[in-house]
């Protein structure tokens, strides 16, 4: 399979506290990756490093051909970045938002009901966001990030505080993503949420990676180890 993130040696320090220590990483095209951990672990660290909003202390890393920390604009193009907070204009409606974001990446206006369809929002475009609950919310946060068809889909906690039915929604919308080809890279504190969707799964611990089996005594055991579960 073709190769589509690697890291190697990565590292990143806050105040004299190692927050990644030495990160190796590889993923492949089509995948879902999920990484567990106890939260202020640097699970999302991570994620800036790979979209170049950080730089790493030290490490290289490669992410679509392109260096992590030299990304040119045209990369952007192929990734989506969603988390808890999502940045959506909430003072305008669901419509809105995603033609201002289809006009950034010079989308066609047309591919907006059908993405509103898709997410289940197909009668609330003209509702202004502000009126959304959490869940629609991170539905529409899920369509903007599909609206210019990404090779890579990051993922930071999507489901957190939802309901059962929007949480099955999203994972759908995550699998058939996927099953077009797709990359995702998932942070969740769900062992479930793990279980259901991954490919592979690894723990944060203490800064650095730990693959685990696809079980779940085997992934509580590993996140025991960083104090995530009691």
């Amino acid at each position: 399979m073709k190769q589509i993130i690697k890291l190697k040696g990565i590292t990143k320090s806050f105040q004299n506290t190692k927050i990644l220590d030495n990160v190796d990483l590889q993923i492949n095209e089509g995948e879902i990756f999920t990484l567990l951990g106890q939260s202020g672990m640097g699970k999302s660290t991570l994620i800036k490093i790979l979209t170049s909003q950080m730089k790493p202390d030290s490490g290289d890393g490669i992410i679509l051909g392109q260096d992590i920390t030299q990304l040119n604009r045209d990369i952007y193009q192929h990734l989506g970045i969603i988390t808890d907070n999502s940045g959506l204009y909430t003072n305008f409606n669901a419509y809105y938002n995603l033609l201002m974001f289809a006009r950034i990446f010079k989308v066609d206006e047309s591919k907006i009901k059908k993405l509103l369809d898709i997410v289940g929002l197909e009668n609330e475009g003209k509702k202004k966001v502000k009126k959304f609950s959490k869940g629609m919310k991170q539905r529409l946060a899920l369509a903007r990030a599909f609206l210019h068809e990404p090779k890579i889909l990051f993922l930071d906690e999507p489901t957190n505080g939802l309901d059962i039915a929007s949480i099955d929604t999203i994972h759908r919308l995550i699998d058939d993503y996927k099953k077009n080809g797709n990359t995702v890279f998932l942070i969740t504190h769900s062992v479930e949420e793990a279980l259901k969707l991954s490919d592979h799964i690894t723990v944060l611990n203490k800064g650095k990676l730990v693959k685990v089996n696809r079980t779940r005594e085997a992934i509580e055991a590993s996140l025991k180890n960083t104090g995530g579960l009691k």
